[in-house]
């Protein structure tokens, strides 16, 4: 059983795949400086017989990016409350054995992930070309994790957070695709859901080129308040008020 913070949200891989059906790993909506969840995780069916195993997590500020759930400590976390957070317990127990507890022993190493920027409102940005070393601790990339004291780690006291999974459920297809405009397309799912966009054959892709996904819940039509565009089959997003909610 892996139990695991990550401040924020998390995204837990055991020798590079996900555990279960977690998509994510969430803390608790409260301010880390009174309260830091940590979830249990079942990681046995990723577990290799006598070979090394790997634990991977990427991290991401979730409700963090919002003042109202930062530390008021200018002390705690050295003063960044937009560093990313990760504390983890190891517990292994086999059949007639008394279970062993590991808590690491400071050879953990941290990179720069692919996901360069994330807010619950405003979106991501995600960097694909650092995938490729995302799982290669030996380049240059990956440093020593810098480890918190008792005196700047998070305030909060730690307890299991119980709440339902964030898991992919299932796949919905687009009832249509149009563009309106050149370079732009725009996917109608049919209804309004919380979920991840995939994205499928991207092919032929230079350096430095990006693809921005813009989200809205509903198309445009008249009668609405606040067009944002004159073209009625571009989506309608007077609504997100200042949420960029862009990827």
């Amino acid at each position: 059983v892996l139990y695991i913070c990550g401040l924020g949200y998390s995204n837990v891989l055991v020798n590079g795949k996900k555990v279960g059906s977690n998509h994510l790993v969430t803390a608790p909506w409260t301010a880390n400086e009174r309260l830091v969840g940590f979830s249990a995780l079942d990681i046995t069916p990723n577990l290799q017989l006598n070979q090394k195993n790997t634990i991977t997590v990427m991290l991401g500020n979730g409700w963090r990016d919002q003042s109202d759930f930062k530390s008021n400590d200018p002390n705690e976390l050295q003063g960044d409350t937009t560093a990313k957070v990760l504390r983890a317990q190891l517990r292994l127990s086999a059949r007639d054995t008394k279970p062993v507890t590991f808590t690491g022993d400071g050879t953990w190493k941290a990179t720069a992930g692919p996901s360069t920027y994330d807010s619950v409102y405003n979106g991501e940005t995600f960097n694909a070309t650092t995938m490729l070393h995302l799982f290669d601790t030996t380049i240059q990339q990956w440093q020593p994790a810098h480890i918190l004291t008792k005196n700047n780690a998070p305030r909060g006291k730690m307890i299991p957070w119980s709440a339902p999974p964030v898991e992919i459920t299932k796949e919905i297809q687009p009832i249509s695709v149009s563009s309106p405009e050149p370079h732009i397309y725009v996917y109608d799912f049919g209804v309004n859901v919380a979920g991840v966009v995939r994205l499928n054959q991207i092919e032929n892709f230079k350096k430095n080129e990006i693809i921005v996904m813009r989200h809205g819940e509903i198309m445009q039509h008249s009668g609405i308040p606040g067009l944002n565009h004159s073209n009625p089959n571009f989506i309608y997003t007077a609504n997100l008020r200042s949420a960029k909610a862009t990827d």
